[in-house]
């Protein structure tokens, strides 16, 4: 039987499917399909009863402070300081919604946390040649080239266990790597955090190459690890937030240094 015969046949073929059946009906020319079903009371039923069912966030999570902040060029000077001492434990998550202006690689220092004693305790910077780096009271890791692109709002999770060794790096909702330290002293407590620039010094040494040029959105802090299902649901919906968070960037938690502005969204979600 040929191709064409057999296209004839499944077209006339009735499928039971679920609590209806369904049927295929091929175009003139016997190449494309579009599925027709009826549920069992003969009813048609439209394309859309076949679709996934829109996204609803669970009732569990919290709305999030919409906060936001652009960063208009590459300096030494422009920058996001949290105001009150950082208290980090064993565990810890960090998401924010990131775009990064231009096009090409996705480049700039997500996260500096620099003390007296470790200049390096905790940084997380992307790098002009496409790769992550991350490093944990001196010992680094990374330099594995990430999926993120310039000019595209992307969302970003990182969950660190310095008991377990690991840190979690989600893109979009979906872990994509996995990396692992060894013998973790613990993090001090007290230190410098700088969102923008990576510190070789407390609140200095800063490098313009590794600087952030765009925008923060609702980024916060958790001490603890996500879940990957609460990590996927902040992506599907930046209205909602999982719950316990430590940490946003609202405007009293906050300094702005350099040029970096606010841009208030109370409006952006009902």
């Amino acid at each position: 039987m040929t191709m064409r015969t057999w296209q004839v046949a499944i077209s006339a073929l009735l499928i039971f499917y679920m609590n209806g059946i369904c049927w295929c009906h091929f175009d003139v020319n016997l190449e494309k399909c579009s599925l027709t079903c009826g549920d069992n009371t003969g009813r048609h039923r439209t394309d859309r009863q076949h679709e996934p069912l829109p996204y609803q966030h669970d009732p569990a999570m919290p709305s999030c402070p919409q906060t936001e902040y652009s960063f208009p060029r590459k300096s030494t000077t422009d920058y996001i300081r949290v105001k009150a001492p950082m208290r980090f434990f064993d565990e810890f998550s960090i998401c924010t919604w990131a775009k990064i202006y231009g096009t090409g690689a996705f480049v700039g220092t997500i996260l500096s946390y620099s003390t007296v004693s470790n200049d390096n305790a905790f940084v997380i910077v992307f790098h002009p040649n496409g790769e992550i780096n991350i490093i944990a009271m001196e010992e680094s890791r990374g330099n594995i080239v990430h999926p993120l692109q310039k000019g595209v709002e992307n969302h970003l999770c990182f969950s660190f266990a310095r008991s377990g060794g690991y840190l979690k790096v989600f893109y979009n909702g979906t872990m994509n790597t996995r990396l692992n330290f060894s013998n973790l002293n613990p993090i001090p407590s007290g230190g410098s955090f700088v969102i923008g620039q990576d510190q070789d010094s407390p609140m200095g040494g800063f490098d313009a190459s590794q600087s952030i040029q765009g925008e923060i959105k609702n980024y916060m802090v958790w001490n603890r690890i996500l879940t990957d299902a609460e990590v996927l649901d902040m992506y599907r919906s930046r209205c909602y937030c999982a719950p316990g968070r430590s940490l946003a960037l609202t405007s009293e938690q906050i300094q702005l240094q350099g040029a970096v502005n606010a841009v208030y969204a109370e409006d952006k979600c009902p």
